[in-house]
C-alpha cells in the first residue's frame, strides 16, 4: 500500500467523471490535508457536488485515483467508504422525519450499519449508545429537542441535526455540501460556530458553499472550480485575488475593486 503524502488525508489524481458526453469532473488533482477546513467554491455546474459524490462513492469515477489515508478507494462502494471514516451531508436535508431527533442520530451510528432500525428496538438498548447520540445533540444545541419529531424542526435545526447524524459514525473526514443553503443571516452565523465545534471531532472538513462570508470565515484553504477543473487554489486571500477566479465567479476584472 502506498503511503499518503505527508499531511494529506486524501489524494486525488487525474480524476474524471463523465455522464455520457458531459464531463462533470475533468482531470482534477487535489489534496485534502489533515487538520484543515478546505473550501470548494465555483459557479453552478462547476462540478463541486459531483466531486463530493465521487469521493464518497455515490458516483463511480470514470478515470483517475482516490486515496484515503494511503488506501485506494476509487472503486469501493459507498458503504465501505463510509465505514472507513468518510461522512457527508447533502444539499437537500435527508432525515427520518417521523423519528425523533435522538433516533435520527442513533440510526446513523455505523456500528448499527447492518440493521440500523432494528438496533433502536432491541431490548436493553445500550445506555452508551444513547449517551453518544445525546453528546452530539448537545454539541449542536439540540439536546432539549431529543424527543421531538425530526419533521417538526425549524430549518436551521434540521441542518444541525444532519451534521450530528454525519458525525454519529465517528468519521475522520467530513464533507459539508452547501450547509448554509436556505439559511438566514442569523442561522448562518450559528452554523459557523457549529462547524468550528465539529473541527475538533474530525481530521479534516471539506466545505462546499456559495456563501462567501462563510467560506472566508471558515476555510484554511480554497479550491475554486469551473467546468470540472481547478481554476485556482491557495489561501482565501490568494484565491479571491486570482484574476481567473474574479472573472469566472465574481464577474469582476482585477482592477474593479
Amino acid at each position: 500500500m502506498n503511503a499518503a503524502a505527508p499531511g494529506a488525508i486524501v489524494e486525488v489524481k487525474a480524476l474524471t467523471k463523465r455522464f455520457g458526453g458531459l464531463v462533470a469532473i475533468d482531470n482534477l488533482s487535489l489534496e485534502i490535508r489533515t487538520g484543515e477546513i478546505l473550501g470548494i467554491v465555483g459557479p453552478n455546474g462547476a462540478g463541486k457536488t459531483a466531486l463530493i459524490n465521487v469521493l464518497t462513492g455515490f458516483y463511480r469515477a470514470t478515470t483517475g485515483t482516490i486515496r484515503f489515508t494511503g488506501r485506494d478507494i476509487t472503486r469501493l462502494p459507498r458503504h465501505r467508504i463510509s465505514r472507513l471514516g468518510i461522512a457527508r451531508t447533502f444539499q437537500n436535508i435527508r432525515l427520518f422525519r417521523r423519528m425523533s431527533v435522538l433516533e435520527n442520530v442513533m440510526v446513523a451510528d455505523k456500528r448499527h450499519a447492518i440493521a440500523p432500525i432494528k438496533a433502536l428496538f432491541r431490548r436493553g438498548h445500550a445506555q452508551a449508545d444513547v449517551a453518544r447520540a445525546m453528546a452530539l445533540l448537545d454539541l449542536m444545541g439540540l439536546a432539549d429537542r431529543a424527543d421531538h419529531p425530526a419533521g417538526g424542526l425549524a430549518y436551521g435545526d434540521a441542518r444541525r441535526l444532519e451534521i450530528a447524524r454525519a458525525l454519529a459514525g465517528g468519521p475522520r473526514l467530513l464533507f459539508l455540501d452547501e450547509p448554509a443553503a436556505g439559511m438566514n443571516e442569523e442561522e448562518t452565523e450559528e452554523l459557523v460556530a457549529d462547524v468550528r465545534k465539529c473541527r475538533a471531532m474530525v481530521e479534516a472538513i471539506v466545505l462546499v458553499e456559495y456563501d462567501m462570508a462563510l467560506i472566508r470565515d471558515l476555510s484554511d484553504r480554497l479550491i475554486a472550480m469551473d467546468f470540472g477543473r481547478k481554476m485556482a487554489e491557495g489561501t482565501t486571500e490568494q484565491v479571491f485575488a486570482d484574476p481567473i477566479f474574479m472573472r469566472a465567479y465574481l464577474g469582476l476584472e482585477p482592477d474593479d475593486g
